[in-house]
């Protein structure tokens, strides 16, 4: 599995909710660590107000961003099952704390079995956080 942090070398977390695209809610969750782009970690996205119910979590990824704006682009598997696809999940951290506070997603799917699918809005209920980590020096030669 993979998930998103914010570019070089970070860490996110985080979930919620939003209104799903055609009513209800869409669901988020995120948890990982990005090094040199590379993501790893956990991601799973659901909007069941849509047919077929976009279920998906990402199975490789890369990642860039800032402190506040981080991007994870990479292969979903469908869930239960389904032929897997590319998207591109783009998430902004408004920086306060706590649920309700103007983080957005942005979830875009090409391919498989949620080829079309986009979507993106403010987390109702839940946050996302990303902190960027100094980068680990080169060890010098004595």
């Amino acid at each position: 599995m993979v998930a998103l942090a914010a570019c070089g070398t970070g860490m996110g977390s985080g979930g919620g909710w939003l209104p799903g695209k055609a009513g209800g809610r869409a669901t988020i969750g995120f948890d990982g660590v990005c090094v040199d782009g590379a993501a790893t970690g956990s991601l799973t996205y659901h909007d069941r107000s849509v047919t077929p119910p976009v279920n998906l979590a990402l199975a490789s990824g890369t990642c860039s961003g800032t402190a506040t704006d981080s991007t994870i682009t990479g292969t979903y598997r469908a869930r239960p099952r389904g032929a897997s696809g590319q998207v591109t999940l783009t998430f902004h951290d408004s920086g306060a704390r706590g649920p309700n506070k103007g983080d957005t997603v942005s979830v875009v799917i090409t391919g498989g079995a949620f080829d079309g699918y986009s979507h993106s809005g403010t987390l109702q209920g839940g946050n996302v956080t990303f902190t960027l980590l100094p980068p680990t020096p080169s060890p010098t030669p004595v």
